[in-house]
């Protein structure tokens, strides 16, 4: 299927192929009180040389942060330092960049893939959870055995960013309808409010947004809303006039076609939720 049409619309979601386009609109979302990740795209990398340049990238980043003060911090997929060749070669990068990132007083999220790396990817997060604290990681709850994750997470003291899930996956291991998904959701996060664990909640469901202002009224626990770019703008802006801290999770690079059209194979819903949000400045 042909996707170019929706080409106009991705610009919404994605601040551009190169790190100046990205800065751009990270400015901007500072400007607007928003504190922001940013996100270098790629994954499932097999090319060493191409592996090489993304940790550069991150580097970099890293470093533009830093010497601009922008409110920022960094998100990176696992397979794009190596951990589709080998693990190891994953971990010698990801412990560059997390040493730079130390370095520079600056949180490193380490976004969750598909199914075949959720295992590697928890155990990787928890080692290097063990030498820096400002490493967090994603929780899916589509996941059926997404509770039984964060719950490992918590008991490590861990930094979780809870999602839905966008991958296709089959229905053995994870929830396929918005009920079943919604009420893990709610689930994991009541869980993880009564630990108090630092958490980030990566939703534009209204519904599960004022579920989360509910919690923090009652238990007076601090957490942070996180937004993709383009989503839910109305949303993120009666956030901050309230006082809750919103995080806007902003994109950039060549490959973000790859990334917006396999989301949109993956979950056709997306393509309402783009649509919906040209409505909602």
């Amino acid at each position: 299927m042909n996707y170019d049409y929706l080409i106009p619309l991705v610009k919404r979601w994605v601040a551009g192929k190169t790190l100046d386009e990205a800065l751009i609109v990270a400015r901007q979302a500072n400007m607007k009180g928003y504190y922001v990740v940013l996100n270098y795209l790629g994954e499932e990398i097999t090319d060493e040389k191409q592996i090489r340049h993304t940790v550069l990238e991150y580097k970099k980043i890293i470093d533009v942060i830093r010497r601009e003060k922008i409110n920022a911090a960094i998100a990176l997929k696992l397979t794009q330092l190596g951990l589709s060749l080998n693990e190891s070669l994953c971990e010698d990068n990801l412990n560059e960049i997390v040493k730079y990132a130390k370095n520079n007083k600056l949180t490193v999220w380490i976004d969750m893939e598909n199914s075949k790396y959720t295992d590697k990817t928890i155990k990787i997060y928890l080692e290097f959870l063990k030498e820096y604290d400002e490493i967090g990681v994603a929780i899916q709850a589509y996941l059926k055995r997404g509770f039984e994750l964060a719950k490992l997470v918590a008991a490590n003291d861990g930094m979780i960013r809870l999602v839905k899930g966008a991958y296709k996956e089959p229905s053995s291991i994870v929830y396929t309808s918005k009920e079943e998904i919604n009420r893990n959701f709610n689930e994991i996060m009541q869980y993880l409010f009564e630990k108090r664990i630092r958490l980030e909640l990566g939703t534009h469901d209204e519904k599960l947004v004022y579920n989360a202002i509910k919690l923090i009224l009652k238990t007076k626990h601090n957490i942070e809303f996180a937004f993709l770019r383009g989503i839910r703008n109305d949303l993120k802006s009666w956030l901050v006039k309230e006082g809750f801290k919103v995080v806007e999770y902003i994109p950039y690079g060549p490959s973000w076609k790859d990334y917006v059209y396999r989301r949109i194979r993956e979950k056709r819903s997306n393509i309402l939720l783009a649509l919906t949000s040209i409505f909602t400045k």
